[in-house]
């Protein structure tokens, strides 16, 4: 795959700056090539619990958990989602699903 780097971790939120946020759960950010990428919030949901290493890894994300399911969400544009799909595969955790956040 052209282009694919499984290695490279997502820039924390913290770190990107947000240009323009209309809607409530999209908006655009300043990518660092200088180019614009749609931000969409994100809810990934994974089976089972975080230990502490595994939580440690996904520290740049929302962890909320539920009795069964672990969700991650976040603030992302779609390079940086499919980096956190495959940090997600990398850890081992199963993947159960994905989806846009509804609006806040």
């Amino acid at each position: 795959m052209t282009g694919h780097h499984p290695h490279r971790m997502m820039t924390p939120p913290a770190c990107r700056r947000i240009v323009e946020t209309e809607p409530a759960n999209e908006g655009v950010i300043a990518t660092r090539s200088g180019k614009e990428a749609l931000v969409t919030t994100y809810e990934i949901r994974v089976i089972g619990s975080f230990g502490p290493a595994v939580r440690e890894a996904f520290a740049d994300m929302m962890v909320e958990v539920e009795p069964t399911i672990t969700v991650l969400s976040g603030d992302l544009d779609q390079h940086s989602l499919h980096t956190l799909l495959d940090r997600v595969r990398a850890a081992g955790l199963e993947l159960v699903g994905v989806r846009q956040a509804p609006p806040a």
